[in-house]
C-alpha cells in the first residue's frame, strides 16, 4: 500500500550577512542582465510588495524576493527554476562581490500527501509519541522540529527538520522542512565568496540528503 505521495516541492535559499537592501529592485536585476527586461518589467508593475532601505520584496513569475539588512532570501515552488535559482545567486555575488555572508541556508521544503485521514492521523502519533500526552482529550500533533547539531560533512553548521501540517496539500497533507545550514569558516570575513562556494560544492548532494531525510521519516 502507498501511504504518502510527494505531491510538491519548494525551495528556499537564505543568506545571512550584511546586505543594501533597496539596491535589490526589479530594474537593478534588468540593468545588471540577471533577469528578463521584460520579467522585471512584469515584476515591477505587479509583483512589489514593499520597497524601503530596511527591506525590499517582490516576486516575478517564478520566484520570490525577500531582503533585509541581514538577510537575503529566494524562493521558489518551480523544480525547473532550482537550479536557475543557484545561478541567479552566483551572478548577484559575483557582482556585489564585497558582501559579507556569514551563513547560507539551502531549506528544502517537501509536501506528503496521505493517503488517507487514518493514516495522516497515525503519522503524528507515531512521530509526535502522543502516547505520552494521553492526560488530554485526542491530541494530535501541530508541529515537531529536530535539529542535527553537528554536521556529517566537517562543515560547521547544522541540520534543521521541521514536520508541520501542508498548507499546500489538503486534505491529509504533511511538510518536511530540512533547512540544511552551512556557517562560513572561523576566520573567514565572509568577503571573499566563502558561502557561495559551499552553496556550490553542497547543492546536490543537499538535494539528495533531502530525500533521503524525507524517505527515512
Amino acid at each position: 500500500m502507498i501511504y504518502s505521495q510527494l505531491t510538491q516541492r519548494s525551495l528556499s535559499v537564505v543568506l545571512l550577512g550584511d546586505f543594501n537592501p533597496k539596491i535589490f529592485q526589479p530594474f537593478w536585476f534588468a540593468h545588471k542582465k540577471l533577469l528578463s527586461e521584460q520579467e522585471c518589467k512584469e515584476a515591477s508593475e505587479n509583483g512589489i510588495e514593499v520597497i524601503h532601505s530596511s527591506i525590499v520584496r517582490f516576486k516575478t513569475t517564478w520566484a520570490n524576493f525577500d531582503i533585509s539588512q541581514t538577510r537575503f532570501e529566494i524562493r521558489t515552488s518551480n523544480e525547473q527554476m532550482f537550479n536557475p535559482a543557484k545561478d541567479l545567486l552566483n551572478g548577484i555575488f559575483n557582482i556585489l562581490n564585497e558582501t559579507p555572508i556569514k551563513a547560507i541556508g539551502i531549506n528544502h521544503i517537501l509536501h506528503y500527501r496521505m493517503s488517507n485521514k487514518e493514516v495522516y492521523h497515525n503519522f503524528g502519533v507515531d512521530k509526535g509519541a502522543l502516547k505520552n500526552w494521553s492526560f488530554m482529550n485526542n491530541p494530535k500533533l501541530l508541529q515537531i522540529e529536530i535539529v542535527e547539531s553537528e554536521r556529517t560533512d566537517g562543515e560547521k553548521g547544522s541540520v534543521r527538520i521541521r514536520l508541520y501540517p501542508s498548507d499546500l496539500v489538503k486534505p491529509n497533507g504533511i511538510a518536511v522542512n530540512i533547512n540544511d545550514h552551512y556557517d562560513v569558516a572561523d576566520g573567514s570575513n565572509g568577503r571573499q565568496g566563502e558561502a557561495m562556494d559551499l552553496c556550490n560544492k553542497y547543492w546536490n548532494s543537499s538535494f539528495d540528503r533531502a530525500i533521503e531525510i524525507a524517505n527515512n521519516i
